[in-house]
């Protein structure tokens, strides 16, 4: 009794503290306190998934009347949470073209900037090579004394510490970078002077992650740079040897487009895309293609993040962040798109796989010829 009575109240103990099961257990304290390291941020606090990280984040952060510009390339699930579930409750939303450089965004957004309480971006997506210039857009919000949010899964931990780059919160879907395909996991880092709201707002939504989800977590962080450096060396190698395949019109990947280091990245998320030529771009060529590949398995982007590569013909069939079909050309106006995911496998074994189809392909084109 006298050492419950010596126990300090408040959140430091309900928050902080072991005290409930409900929020949180050592083992989620020694996975937090990782994280917090990886990303160079005050805490991190850890939910039931990515989505459920930033809705503690919009939640704890927003109110009423408040304003948020936020980049196109966002998940449909967070665009819809903003458009419809904030819209509810009075926040007003605004997107951006996230590749925008400072001068378009202040004349396309200026207005907008002025009056927004936070901005919300993420580091990378999948739909665009473009990576997000999350200093220059610090120094904007800083001007203005809005937040920065950045989405920093397809960095995290190796890549990119936004927080160091002047981000106020930081968020990340840890489940399948921690290496395991099947389950998610949601991490928040933010500043010293944030800490306190997001985290009350972690646990009154009651966005739990389990035990087990963080022990497989706290597993994964350990060899999670020495694999995400294999993996990055292993995408430039198969961008490099994509670039001179002749069936293939154009690559997209962020090493081609410059300005990395600039931006604080060090390096880059294993994803790439690219166009099939118009004279091998029909439905027919696109299945050839991939049903050819042996060693990348058929998945799409919201299940990357393991060791398995993937590939998902982006061109083929509807995809849920362009609700397009194959007839139709997607972003980039180029048809016969694949975006491919780059696991531990060997370069070597990876080009030779796509060594392989792109033979079946060009079979095909002599076929028709």
């Amino acid at each position: 009794m006298a050492a419950l009575r010596a126990r300090p109240q408040g959140i430091q103990t309900v928050y902080g503290g072991l005290f409930y099961g409900r929020y949180g257990t050592l083992t989620h304290r020694a996975a937090e306190e990782a994280h917090a390291v990886l990303e160079e941020g005050h805490k991190s606090c850890a939910v039931s998934s990515g989505r459920a990280a930033m809705v503690c984040v919009l939640m704890g952060l927003l109110r009423k009347g408040d304003v948020v510009l936020y980049s196109s390339d966002i998940t449909p699930a967070l665009k819809s949470f903003l458009c419809v579930e904030m819209k509810r409750l009075g926040v007003t939303s605004v997107s951006f073209q996230a590749s925008s450089s400072r001068d378009a965004l202040l004349s396309q957004h200026g207005p907008d900037l002025d009056r927004a309480r936070m901005v919300l971006v993420e580091t990378f997506s999948p739909s665009s090579p473009a990576l997000a210039d999350v200093p220059m857009l610090a120094e904007l919000c800083r001007q203005r004394q809005s937040l920065l949010v950045v989405d920093n899964t397809w960095a995290f931990g190796w890549a990119l510490q936004p927080l160091k780059e002047g981000a106020d919160v930081s968020v990340a879907s840890l489940g399948p970078l921690a290496g395991d395909q099947e389950w998610d996991l949601g991490m928040v880092t933010s500043r010293r002077e944030l800490w306190p709201r997001i985290v009350s707002s972690c646990k009154r939504l009651g966005l739990v992650a389990s035990p087990e989800q963080t022990y497989q977590t706290l597993r994964g962080l350990r060899t999670l740079p020495l694999r995400m450096r294999q993996q990055d060396q292993t995408t430039r190698a198969v961008v490099e040897w994509m670039m001179g395949v002749e069936q293939v019109s154009r690559v997209f990947h962020p090493m081609l487009e410059g300005g990395a280091a600039e931006k604080g990245f060090t390096g880059f998320p294993p994803i790439l895309s690219f166009c099939l030529s118009s004279e091998n771009s029909e439905e027919e060529q696109v299945e050839a293609l991939v049903e050819s590949l042996k060693r990348f398995r058929l998945g799409w982007d919201g299940s990357v993040g393991g060791e398995l590569s993937l590939v998902w013909p982006v061109g083929l069939v509807s995809d849920w962040r362009r609700e397009q079909n194959f007839r139709r050309p997607d972003e980039s106006g180029e048809r016969g798109r694949i975006l491919l995911y780059i696991g531990l496998e060997e370069a070597g074994d990876l080009i030779e796989d796509l060594r392989r189809a792109f033979e079946c392909l060009q079979e095909i084109q002599d076929g028709r010829t």
